[in-house]
């Protein structure tokens, strides 16, 4: 509540209610829409003044220019070129020719193959040292028939 409401400690209501709306209608007559202020412009003028008293800042990079401040050419650019240990530019590798790309691919199908074969041997001895390993804990166990000697 923006009002601090007055507090009447001897007041007795009476029973005319006449008065009280003859009382509320000369208020509502009274009210004058040149002369008196509306509770909306009321808020605006308290909202204009904190507006007014603090300027707005302005922006540093408003007149800016990237190109300008750094210098930067428009559409060049270096590429990173090696030097030899004499600071001359490297020589860039010429490309491959078709018959050189079909050796390396044979060689790098042969080494696929050699790889698979090692591999397989690597198996095989892995098997034999397990089954190994196995009749040396386990000792062999004898046949035992269970018909035997019922003929």
């Amino acid at each position: 509540m923006s009002f601090i409401p007055e507090v009447k400690m001897d007041f007795i209501p009476s029973d005319d209610d006449d008065a009280s709306e003859d009382n509320i209608s000369t208020e509502i007559n009274d009210f004058n829409e040149e002369k008196d202020i509306t509770q909306e412009e009321i808020e605006e003028k308290k909202e204009d003044p904190l507006e007014e008293s603090v300027p707005k800042p302005k922006s540093k990079r408003e007149g800016m220019d990237v190109n300008e401040i750094f210098n930067m050419p428009n559409d060049t650019y270096v590429k990173d070129v090696k030097l030899t240990k004499k600071g001359k530019p490297r020589k860039p590798r010429p490309p491959m020719s078709e018959a050189h790309k079909e050796k390396l691919k044979a060689a790098r199908e042969k080494a696929m193959a050699v790889r698979k074969a090692k591999a397989q041997e690597k198996n095989k001895e892995q098997e034999k040292l397990k089954a190994q390993i196995r009749r040396a804990v386990a000792p062999q166990q004898e046949y035992h028939n269970p018909f035997a000697g019922c003929y």
